[in-house]
Order: C-alpha cells, then sequence, then structure tokens
C-alpha cells in the first residue's frame, strides 16, 4: 500500500512522514483536513479523476501550499499546539465557518486544479469543470 501510495503517513498539514502505527485506525476517526474537503469539492465538480484511490490526498496538499488557510490562535499560548494541529477549534477564529471557507475557496481551487502547475498530479485532465 505505501508504495502504491495508498497509505497517506503526512501529518495534519500534510507535511510530515508519521509512523503508520500513529494513524488513525478508521477513516471515521481522521482528523478535519478543510483542504481535503476541499478537494472533494473540486473532483465533485470534475476538476480531477475521482476514480483513483487516495488522490484527493495529493490534491489536498497541492491546494495547500497555493490556498492560505485563516490560523488565528485564540490563545497565543497554543501557538506550538496549532502548529501540530492547525485545524483544531482552538487554532481558528470563533466564527469560523469551515463550509464558507471552502465555498468561497473553490472557484479558485478549480482554476488551480486546470493549471499547467497541476498537471503533475494524478487525476490531472484540465477543461472538464462543470
Amino acid at each position: 500500500m505505501f508504495n502504491n501510495e495508498f497509505l497517506w503517513t503526512s501529518d495534519a498539514k500534510g507535511l510530515h512522514e508519521m509512523d503508520p502505527h500513529m494513524l488513525p485506525p478508521s477513516w471515521d476517526e481522521m482528523l478535519p483536513d478543510p483542504y481535503r474537503d476541499l478537494a472533494g469539492y473540486v473532483r465533485a465538480h470534475h476538476g480531477f479523476d475521482g476514480g483513483l484511490l487516495y488522490v484527493e490526498f495529493h490534491w489536498a496538499n497541492f491546494f495547500r501550499e497555493r490556498i492560505p488557510f485563516p490560523l488565528e490562535p485564540r490563545d497565543p499560548a497554543l501557538g506550538a499546539w496549532c502548529h501540530v494541529r492547525p485545524y483544531d477549534n482552538a487554532c481558528v477564529a470563533e466564527d469560523f465557518d469551515e463550509s464558507a471557507w471552502v465555498h468561497e475557496n473553490l472557484a479558485q481551487a478549480i482554476d488551480l486544479s486546470q493549471s499547467p502547475e497541476a498537471s503533475h498530479l494524478l487525476g490531472y485532465h484540465p477543461g472538464v469543470v462543470v
């Protein structure tokens, strides 16, 4: 699974490799990731081929590098925590609405999915967005 990139061992920010034993035991126990949600919406709009296993993790990282996320730790002492768990409720504004954030960034993400910048990603197929 690891060699075929079916096992995603990156941390919540998609950056650092983790020990596979630290991974959640089920899909339902995965940490929230607004970029993975954003990738899911882009896939639903045919921004990339969603028929490939786990491809949304790669697309999430692609968007993560290009679309800023509004980190606002509620307490300065949480800076280190928010570095590790950036999407924790304590690391975003109290009135943060993930669904609204995803929808606000959807058009930009769809445009990015069609750009030559994305041509190296699995599922890339420009010009098919609906």
